[in-house]
C-alpha cells in the first residue's frame, strides 16, 4: 500500500468533513434531499480525485526539469479543468444532481486547504510519522 504525505492526509480528512457538514446543511434543507446529495457526493468524490491527481503531480515533477515540471503541471492542471467542465456539463445536460452543491463538493478541497493547519492537529493525534 502507498504511504501518503501529512499533507495529503490533512486535506483528505478535510474534504471529509467539509462534506459532513455540507451534508447535515442538506438534509436541513426540506427540498430536494437526494437531488442535493448526488450532485454534493459527485463533486466530494471529485475533490478527491484532484487531490490524487495533483498529489500524483507533484511527486512526478519533483524528478524532472524545471522545465519539463512546469509543463507537466500546467498540462495535469489543464486537464482537472477539462474533467470538471465535463462533469459539469453532464450535470447540466442530463440533471441527474444538483450543479451547485457538485461545485460545493468540488471547492471542499479548497476550503480544506484553509483547514490545513486545524486538520495537521486533528490528524497528528491518530497518525505517528
Amino acid at each position: 500500500m502507498k504511504k501518503y504525505s501529512r499533507m495529503f492526509m490533512d486535506l483528505a480528512v478535510g474534504i471529509l468533513i467539509c462534506g459532513l457538514i455540507t451534508e447535515i446543511i442538506i438534509l436541513i434543507i426540506p427540498d430536494k434531499k437526494i437531488y442535493n446529495s448526488i450532485g454534493l457526493l459527485v463533486g466530494l468524490m471529485y475533490a478527491y480525485f484532484m487531490l490524487l491527481g495533483i498529489n500524483a503531480s507533484v511527486e512526478d515533477s519533483v524528478l524532472m526539469t524545471e522545465s519539463e515540471a512546469l509543463k507537466h503541471t500546467r498540462i495535469k492542471y489543464i486537464l482537472r479543468v477539462i474533467v470538471l467542465v465535463v462533469l459539469l456539463v453532464l450535470f447540466w445536460i442530463f440533471d441527474f444532481g444538483n450543479a451547485v452543491t457538485f461545485i460545493i463538493g468540488v471547492f471542499a478541497l479548497k476550503f480544506s486547504t484553509y483547514m490545513q493547519p486545524l486538520m495537521d492537529r486533528i490528524v497528528g493525534k491518530f497518525i505517528n510519522d
